[in-house]
């Protein structure tokens, strides 16, 4: 089931500074709106971060999850810095990060669409999720590092049962548990 997030879950370390196309940072609101018209852009200035733009979801102490899909939507309005290569990271500190998955490929370029990342959950439950961009459908940078649009993003939980049920059908006839 989808988690209900707020603009409060939400923190990213590239908020856009530019004002000339009326794109700047305003409100974490548009990642959970559910209005694929509105989108976060990272900050394509000269004062962007020198790191990878990311985007980060608190689920605050005592609300951490073990399994989990991460699902996000592209701009409507086109493929302008989709992103193409991401990395997904969960944490409990906020500053020790441990890969759940990363993706080089297949993610969409198209506008107005949805993507999730299923099944991300290692076992251990985790406060922090973010997505970590490592490349975009344009390849522009700031900072040596890829500027990105997103419209949505949010969480979907996984029951226990789910999770069995996806690792059941996945396995081959014959297949003998430990």
């Amino acid at each position: 089931s989808k988690l209900n997030l707020s603009k409060s879950n939400y923190y990213t370390n590239a908020p856009c500074k530019e004002t000339a196309y009326g794109d700047q940072f305003t409100s974490y609101d548009v990642l959970c709106d559910n209005n694929p018209a509105t989108f976060l852009h990272t900050d394509y200035s000269s004062q962007a971060p020198s790191e990878d733009h990311y985007i980060r979801i608190d689920l605050g102490s005592g609300q951490e999850e073990k399994f989990f899909n991460l699902h996000y939507r592209t701009r409507k309005d086109g493929n302008l810095c989709a992103p193409t290569s991401v990395v997904i990271e969960a944490s409990n500190n906020n500053s020790k990060w441990v890969i759940l998955r990363e993706i080089t490929s297949g993610l969409p370029t198209t506008g107005n669409t949805e993507y999730s990342f299923a099944d991300l959950g290692n076992g251990n439950a985790y406060r922090y999720i973010r997505m970590r961009v490592l490349n975009t459908s344009t390849g522009q940078k700031a900072n040596n590092h890829y500027y990105f649009i997103v419209s949505e993003l949010g969480l979907s939980k996984i029951s226990f049962v789910e999770k069995l049920d996806a690792t059941y059908s996945s396995m081959s006839p014959g297949t003998l548990l430990a």
